[in-house]
């Protein structure tokens, strides 16, 4: 539409007396200033219509978040807490080290104490069926204090929470589920 007013205008300014002459100058005017604007416009208003029909068209990707690790088999473990601590110190024992179960109230945090040469860890035992938390592993570090162990270690039959994984990570603790126990000698050996 700009076009065919500046073309129009024009054709006036050329043929046309002063009346007219002013009229077609205006509309010159105007068809100067849209023009720039229009040409501009334009090409860039169907360019965005292709790419958002392109950007529509392209499949949708699904980003699935990890899931997080199940639990591991408790099938044949006691449901009972103290009688998880006795299990686990059985399964210790099967590997060769010694065990010693601290009493139930005042073991700040460590259950069971296994020795195997002047190796001594600590145990936090935690029968979970959900996650396990920052207080098991703040419990394991202050029962490695007190008892004066090398090594603390949280056995659990359910999955530990990020938050208790990074407390473990920087505190130097070991997290292990009940699969783990008959590697225990050999991952806190080698990870201390």
């Amino acid at each position: 539409m700009a076009l065919c007013t500046l073309v129009t205008g024009l054709g006036v300014l050329l043929l046309a007396d002063l009346h007219r002459q002013q009229e077609a100058l205006v509309a010159l005017g105007c068809a100067l200033v849209l023009l720039p604007s229009w040409v501009l416009r334009r090409p860039g208003r169907r360019r965005r219509r292709k790419t958002r029909s392109r950007q529509r068209s392209r499949p949708r990707q699904v980003v699935r978040k990890p899931r997080p690790p199940s639990p591991p088999s408790t099938a044949g473990i006691p449901d009972d807490g103290h009688e998880f601590e006795l299990w686990v110190a059985r399964r210790l024992r099967q590997q060769g080290w010694r065990t010693r179960l601290t009493q139930a109230s005042g073991d700040q945090g460590i259950d069971i104490i296994a020795t195997m040469g002047h190796t001594k860890i600590g145990i936090q035992c935690k029968r979970y069926k959900g996650s396990v938390g920052n207080k098991a592993v703040q419990e394991a570090m202050a029962g490695k204090v007190f008892h004066g162990l090398h090594v603390a270690v949280v056995v659990t039959t359910g999955t530990y929470t990020r938050g208790a994984e990074e407390l473990a990570r920087k505190a130097g603790v070991h997290l292990f589920d009940v699969d783990d126990i008959a590697e225990i000698r050999r991952l806190v050996l080698v990870g201390r």
